[in-house]
């Protein structure tokens, strides 16, 4: 008996030492994952603040601290940017609120969930394949793989990668479910299945994939015990399906697209062959591909050849089935499933684009399975069993890192991901103005003047290109070049919504009241629902004096935060006593200064600036106009002793503690000019978020 109990206890130690081992190699396996993920993919934590979607996103984002706009609505309840995704702002909140450079905790974010990603999907491969190395090599590929560079790189796609990380664990959870018969499970599944809904409507697409795994796993498509709970899994699809579309049309207007339903469904056909050519072979992937129509291109040949395309892959699909090739009939239809609802052929995701890289974040698991599964059986068989599948993959895995560290940097910045747009597609005119305003935004006024003359060169009726020279030509403090391209923009497009807007901003600007008041009165008559153009009209009155018709056109925009701002500011003056008299001629002395310089009359500007001091020795707008003037000559110590007067004098007031920020940013003091940047967010102005990132 003693000896029974001992070989019992010996067996006993056996099997929970091996246990132990299996674990400790799983955890290898992940670590190994993940490490690998992390450092390829590295480079995109980085990335600045793209002006592609990032500004909606990250910078004007009401639910975020460095927003400048604000709501009170709860993001659980909204609709943002045509989708319902309470769950991605919920996780961009959190992001924004961790460490001190909230653009870099964006970044970061995308790359943990991104790495996040490969391991669950390592998980379900192993699951699946019921193989731990080749279920690595496929998670291995997918991760570094380029095409999914776009969902991790770019912030605003936190809802992709979010999504996804639901996505695969209600897929493991349901595997499991299926094996086990486990309810617990099952209330697993469902849960991940509803926040992956919450995170992106494309959840939805899990209640195909269970019948796609009960036929793996069982040969049947539909199970007679699991009828109910699809049932449900039914419901909450309709559901999300009814929120996302509701979503898309409040903020879309979907029937503005150039193609018709036939020519989307070619355009989706191209979009569905170029997704498969892109996996296989992802060389010199783009962020950005334009319409035909965009880039002065018909539909062509190539667009219809995809016809036979799409044809040929159906009749794979159907092959793979009858013949029982279960693995490349699952990774087909796994593609297939998770694609076809963004080939944009019912008008959504709404763009002027045939396709973007991110769609293919989770349908390219389907391609990459049976690919990475023949590779593998062939080298186990043809080369070294034992060493060669590794070299094979690990040399796909070493050509597509490299392929992909060169994809990160197109995502670096704004004049990285539009330089790559317009080298590959040089006479796209949207390409080259948002080239053109990314590098004013980094500080390249030359460069942004470039990409500005070739959409002029381009285009000679546009009136965009003219309206942005006007306005950067008016901030380097070059009024002639500024009014010529104005004159130039209006005669091209006088009737323009933005032609009216940017023209009546430098008119007010300059103080010239008569001409706001007349391109104001146009702009609000043609676009009387249009806030922006109602703003501008209401600051024109409130100037000139026509107070309360200025509250009038305000108040018609409740749902405006800068319609709000402005009735609240005019209220106010309104409801203030009458302007010293001496402050009145202060104000006429500044502003003859102010024209005095414009026109190059440095000594009689400079007389009129003292005269204005003199007159109104406490009022501290004399001081910060004059301390601009210093500034953009150069003079920065005048420049600082009177900003520093103003700030004296009005130390509630946001603007000149930006002024007093920039003015030391310029002097290379960055430590004070972090100080009055944060005073004047603080005062509520609006400060761009990479600034304050730089200075937290």
């Amino acid at each position: 008996m003693k000896y029974l109990e001992y070989l019992k206890t010996q067996q006993a130690l056996y099997i929970r030492g091996k246990r132990i081992s299996m674990k400790n190699s799983l955890v290898w396996w992940y670590a190994g994952l993940a490490v690998i993920a992390l450092i390829v993919t590295a480079p995109a934590i980085n990335g600045d603040l793209l002006n592609y979607d990032d500004e909606r996103y990250i910078s004007q984002n009401p639910w975020l601290s460095t927003s400048s706009e604000k709501t009170n609505e709860s993001l659980w309840t909204a609709y943002f940017d045509g989708h319902y995704h309470p769950l991605t702002l919920f996780s961009l909140t959190i992001s924004d609120s961790i460490g001190g450079d909230p653009i870099k905790s964006h970044h970061v974010m995308n790359w943990l969930l991104h790495a996040a990603n490969a391991m669950v999907l390592f998980w379900l491969l192993s699951l699946l394949l019921k193989s731990r190395p080749l279920g690595f090599a496929i998670a291995l590929i997918w991760a570094i793989h380029p095409v999914a560079v776009e969902s991790y790189a770019w912030m605003t796609e936190r809802k992709n990668v979010l999504y996804a990380l639901f996505f695969l664990l209600s897929l493991c959870q349901y595997t499991l479910y299926l094996r086990s018969n486990d309810k617990k499970r099952l209330i697993y599944t469902a849960v991940f299945f509803l926040l992956s809904c919450l995170s992106k409507g494309q959840g939805i697409l899990l209640l195909p994939l269970y019948f796609l795994i009960d036929q793996l796993e069982t040969g049947k498509w539909l199970i007679k015990d699991k009828r109910i709970e699809k049932v449900g899994f039914l419901v909450i699809a309709l559901v999300f399906t009814y929120l996302a579309r509701e979503a898309q049309n409040e903020a879309w207007n979907l029937g503005d697209n150039p193609y018709s339903l036939g020519e989307r469904f070619i355009l989706g056909s191209y979009a569905f062959v170029s997704y498969i050519f892109h996996i296989l072979a992802p060389f010199d992937l783009i962020p950005y591909y334009p319409y035909p129509i965009e880039i002065d291109q018909e539909i062509g040949a190539r667009h219809y050849a995809s016809l036979a395309g799409v044809a040929a892959y159906m009749g794979l699909l159907a092959f793979t089935f009858i013949k029982r090739w279960k693995w490349w009939f699952f990774g087909l239809a796994w593609f297939a499933i998770n694609i076809v609802l963004l080939l944009k052929i019912l008008e959504v995701p709404y763009g002027n684009y045939v396709m973007a890289d991110r769609y293919a974040y989770l349908p390219m698991i389907g391609l990459l399975l049976p690919i990475v599964k023949g590779i593998w059986e062939f080298a186990v068989e043809k080369i070294d069993g034992k060493n060669g599948k590794w070299v094979v993959v690990g040399s796909i895995a070493v050509v597509l890192a490299f392929f992909t560290r060169g994809d990160i940097e197109h995502w670096s910045s704004s004049t990285e991901l539009w330089g790559k747009v317009t080298d590959e597609h040089p006479n796209y005119l949207n390409g080259w103005n948002m080239y053109g305003l990314g590098s004013i935004a980094e500080g390249k006024p030359q460069q942004a003047i470039e990409a500005f003359q070739s959409m002029l060169e381009m285009d000679e009726e546009s009136a965009e290109a003219p309206v942005n020279l006007a306005m950067l030509y008016e901030q380097m403090n070059r009024p002639e070049e500024s009014n010529r391209y104005m004159q130039m923009a209006i005669e091209r497009q006088p009737d323009e919504l933005a032609v009216l807007e940017k023209a009546a901003i430098l008119a007010i600007r300059r103080n010239k009241m008569e001409r706001a008041l007349q391109l104001t009165a146009k702009g609000y008559q043609l676009y009387p629902d249009e806030s922006s153009i109602a703003v501008l009209r209401a600051q024109a009155l409130a100037r000139t004096g026509e107070i309360e018709e200025a509250i009038l056109i305000a108040g018609r925009f409740p749902s405006d935060p800068s319609a709000v701002q402005l009735k609240r500011q005019i209220e106010q003056i309104r409801d203030q006593p009458q302007p010293d008299p001496q402050e009145e001629q202060a104000r006429d002395y500044m502003s003859q200064a102010i024209t005095n310089a414009q026109n190059g009359n440095e000594q009689e500007a400079l007389r009129l600036f003292e005269l204005a001091a003199e007159t109104a020795p406490d009022f501290y707008a004399v001081y910060s106009n004059r301390a601009s003037y210093f500034a953009q000559k150069g003079a920065y110590q005048k420049a600082e002793a009177d900003f520093l007067k103003a700030f004296e004098l009005a130390p509630n007031n946001g603007t000149v503690a930006s002024m007093l920020g920039t003015l030391y940013k310029d002097m290379g003091d960055q430590q004070k000019a972090c100080i009055y940047w944060l005073k004047a967010s603080e005062l509520g102005e609006n400060i761009p978020p990479q600034v304050l990132a730089s200075c937290r």
